[in-house]
């Protein structure tokens, strides 16, 4: 018998870690688009939670929750198994990742592949979907989930009770945004708005964060929040919520023929308060679009934000030309994404003239048989938080002998970001000298991050704004996350001329299918293992030589990222032209 041995951790040399089988960026995107493109042909409730999936699924419904991550890791491993000749797996597995190893056996047996299982008791395990939790934790999130609900629906009750005819308008900007540092490129684009006369609302899902300006508790928007009677009906589908969102995967079996069903009760509680907000907002669209008395502008910055979907479906539904809706990037996509959401919009504004014409040639080509279900035009905007970076990076300058890292962490197990952090730390003191670099660790804001021993006096976790990230380093460095998105802080990095690059630590990550992050502009400083990054490194001899170098190397991207108007005075002017046309 012919074994493999696979652990969850990466304290076992001679085990995989699990991090070894994640699925090719290429074979992942593809899946996302194909699960989404039912959403086409699929007929359904919009208030049923079936309705709410088909209206919710994009890129964080997808990877964020991970609905696909065991499924691709384990085909991924069942494949390797097969072309190997490995009839027998070896898991090595903390006790809290039982239900992680009870998903694979029951899959792996079927394909005639046996497994054993060894449990180890290091802290240091992937951390993930199907991990058990105490009780505590599960008490606390049925807690949260069941009062929360009940929360929502008296406010809502209180809302319909006493709101009269308030928020009567002619006219309306909508900004639907849940994005990063909201509070620094969002509002105040809005304020802007606003001192122009123009009528604001942003909905947010917050209970006591009304204001007598445009932000605005989306339960307290009178008319235009959602009727507390069909909250009611549509929570009431929420009750037995793990086996009935089980139900509706069941219907992918064809792209899905297995998934894990025990989902623990933090993952079920993300994806249950995930949809909720989805619920207020596609009541809000909708709403907005059957006024024929009102002209609307619903703004979406970035492709996951709640409401996007319905929000064109709506339109259509109710006829209504008086409705439009526009998606603004909070990131930047040199291909086209690996979901459709934005072909219900009207807009898609673009960072650039030069990734908005590979949109267009890629959606011709490599997408014209989804040309029939596309309503948007593509537009070159920019970006308008690339304005707020050309008003607070005033660049960190050089110090002599010495190097500021910033290592930009994203979507990833413990143990892969353990081994990426690692080896750059690694492979920069070893060429510039350890006393000479300092590192500066930027987790994700939406992430809880577990130092590794990695941690020593010349690393930092930095925990203020990215603004204030990128004035403290000389260099940036990101990696790619669980589905083969890179870490778009780089080319925010390389915007500002901060010189930056990608380390992948995982040869098998093809650079040329990393999907809609990635440009060829980016081979020269993309690296798939220590070895390269480290002749790199050590050709440049001192931090001067590694700065220009990449600079040069950073130069083809940076006019993907370059558009030559104010992006806030242009989307400012299509949002009042909409308004007042």
């Amino acid at each position: 018998m012919k074994h493999v041995n696979v652990s969850d951790s990466n304290d076992f040399k001679e085990y995989y870690p699990l991090d070894h089988f994640y699925a090719d960026p290429e074979v992942s995107q593809d899946l996302c688009r194909k699960i989404f493109s039912k959403l086409f042909s699929e007929q359904f409730d919009p208030y049923s939670l079936k309705g709410l999936f088909y209206t919710s699924i994009n890129r964080y419904f997808l990877a964020d929750i991970k609905i696909l991550e065991h499924p691709l890791i384990l085909q991924n491993l069942i494949n390797f198994c097969k072309s190997e000749g490995y009839d027998s797996v070896n898991f090595k597995i903390n006790k809290k990742n039982i239900e992680l190893y009870n998903f694979c056996n029951g899959v792996l047996v079927k394909h005639q592949i046996k497994t054993t299982l060894q449990i180890h008791d290091s802290n240091s395990y992937w951390v993930n979907s199907l991990t058990t939790e105490n009780a505590s934790v599960r008490i606390k999130n049925g807690l949260k989930r069941f009062y929360t609900v009940f929360l929502q629906y008296f406010l809502l009750l209180a809302n319909y009770l006493t709101s009269g005819k308030k928020y009567t308008f002619s006219n309306v900007l909508v900004w639907h945004s849940f994005a990063n540092n909201r509070e620094k490129i969002d509002y105040k684009f809005l304020d802007n708005m606003s001192d122009k006369g123009v009528t604001v609302i942003h909905p947010n899902p917050y209970i006591f964060k009304s204001s007598s300006n445009w932000n605005k508790s989306i339960y307290f928007l009178g008319k235009y929040s959602i009727a507390p009677l069909r909250f009611l009906r549509s929570a009431i589908q929420f009750i037995s919520f793990r086996k009935k969102l089980n139900a509706i995967l069941s219907e992918f079996q064809d792209l899905l023929p297995y998934y894990p069903v025990k989902w623990n009760s933090s993952n079920i509680t993300k994806t249950y308060f995930f949809l909720f907000y989805n619920l207020l907002e596609n009541d809000l669209v909708e709403k907005l679009a059957s006024d024929l008395q009102i002209k609307v502008v619903n703004v979406f910055r970035g492709g996951s934000a709640a409401g996007l979907i319905y929000s064109g479906i709506s339109k259509q539904k109710y006829n209504n030309p008086n409705v439009t809706s526009i998606l603004v990037p909070h990131g930047t996509e040199f291909n086209v994404i690996d979901h459709f959401s934005y072909f219900f919009l009207d807009y898609n504004i673009l960072p650039s003239v030069l990734i908005k014409n590979n949109w267009e040639e890629q959606l011709s080509t490599l997408y014209a048989n989804y040309a029939s279900f596309n309503h948007c035009k593509l537009i070159a905007g920019g970006r308008i938080d690339y304005e707020l970076l050309n008003t607070n990076i005033t660049k960190h300058q050089p110090e002599q002998g010495k190097i500021y890292v910033g290592i930009v962490l994203t979507y990833n197990s413990e143990t892969y970001q353990d081994t990426y952090i690692s080896d750059v730390k690694r492979l920069f003191e070893g060429a510039f000298g350890k006393g000479n670099c300092t590192f500066l660790i930027k987790p994700r804001p939406n992430r809880v991050f577990k130092p590794g021993s990695y941690m020593d006096d010349n690393v930092i976790v930095y925990e203020k704004d990215i603004y204030s990230f990128l004035n403290s380093i000389d260099v940036i460095v990101g990696t790619v996350s669980t589905f083969g998105i890179l870490t778009m802080v780089v080319t925010d990095g390389i915007y500002c001329d901060i010189p930056g690059f990608y380390y992948i630590p995982n040869s098998q990550f093809d650079k040329n299918k990393l999907g809609y992050s990635y440009h060829q502009s980016m081979e020269s400083y993309t690296f798939n293992n220590p070895d390269t990054l480290n002749d790199f490194l050590t050709e440049c001899k001192d931090s001067k030589t590694l700065l220009s170098a990449l600079s040069d190397r950073n130069s083809g991207t940076k006019d993907f990222l370059t558009f030559d108007r104010n992006a806030n005075e242009f989307l400012s002017k299509l949002i009042i032209d909409k308004l007042n046309n």
